[in-house]
């Protein structure tokens, strides 16, 4: 064993579905939602470009009626949604021709060009045993308890769907404006302590109507300025002291105040 650290101090965590998707955008959907929850759990960036986020998509075709899934081909390394709905509408395309054309789909790995949008055969692969799979003696087996298991459960923000529902239930926000709040963990964040701020039982005000999720964080602003202190800018709400500052904030204000008082806001487009 070396000291060499190959990973960089970078822990690797790869998550494998069952195959229960059955369209690409289907396959999309369910990237999109796994990217939006590691960027909100605060373990990892979600860049795509630097390889931070990436996506394997395996994929097989069946005649209707056969209940055996198919041949399956690996599409590696996929760093944008963009690239999954396409490696993945080709590769279903490509293997219903190949078996139309009386030929048989081989089990291998392949690789995507966005340039010329087609996948291409990296490597062949029969079986597990190609990967060489032995025990590695250095290496022993993590045993998770249950109790573990719970206590990080408990320890865990709460998730953007269950806040989604309690942003139409508390708020009166539509489900619409709901999902694009809760798209990032700093805007749903600002948006509570914004409303919350407000002194508002409910989102928006009687008699008011909200048209997008900006518009509410407007409103919600707007309603909180009569709030504020004397001496502070009414476009400046990160004065207000019954604000917190959520640790996920960038710091910097997007309009500062220049007061000692400012606080951070988050950096969404969403708030400018």
């Amino acid at each position: 064993m070396t000291g060499i650290d190959l990973n960089r101090g970078t822990p690797l965590l790869e998550v494998v579905s069952e195959p229960d998707m059955r369209s690409p955008e289907e396959a999309v959907a369910y990237a999109r939602a796994l990217h939006s929850l590691v960027m909100w759990l605060g373990i990892c960036d979600g860049n795509m470009q630097e390889g931070s986020f990436r996506v394997d998509a395996n994929v097989s075709v069946r005649p209707f009626g056969q209940q055996e899934f198919g041949t399956r081909r690996e599409i590696k390394n996929l760093n944008s949604f963009r690239f999954l709905e396409q490696a993945i509408k080709y590769e279903i395309q490509w293997q219903i021709d190949t078996l139309e054309d009386g030929c048989r789909v081989e089990q291998a790995t392949v690789l995507f060009d966005p340039d010329s949008g087609e996948t291409r055969m990296m490597r062949s692969k029969e079986d597990a045993h190609d990967y060489r799979y032995f025990p590695d003696p250095d290496l022993l087996p993590v045993r998770i308890a249950d109790e573990q298991i719970e206590r990080i459960r408990r320890e865990m923000p709460e998730l953007p769907t269950a806040m989604k529902a309690r942003f139409v239930e508390t708020f009166g926000v539509s489900a619409y404006d709901a999902a694009l709040l809760t798209g990032s963990r700093a805007t749903a964040e600002y948006f509570e302590a914004v409303a919350e701020a407000s002194g508002r039982a409910s989102w928006p005000p009687t008699g008011s109507t909200v048209k997008s999720p900006r518009a509410s964080i407007v409103m919600a602003r707007k309603s909180a300025s009569a709030r504020l202190p004397p001496n502070a800018s009414p476009a400046c709400f990160c004065a207000l002291p019954t604000i917190p500052c959520p640790t996920s904030w960038p710091s910097r204000c997007l309009m500062p105040c220049g007061t000692a008082t400012c606080r951070p806001m988050p950096s969404s487009n969403a708030m400018v």
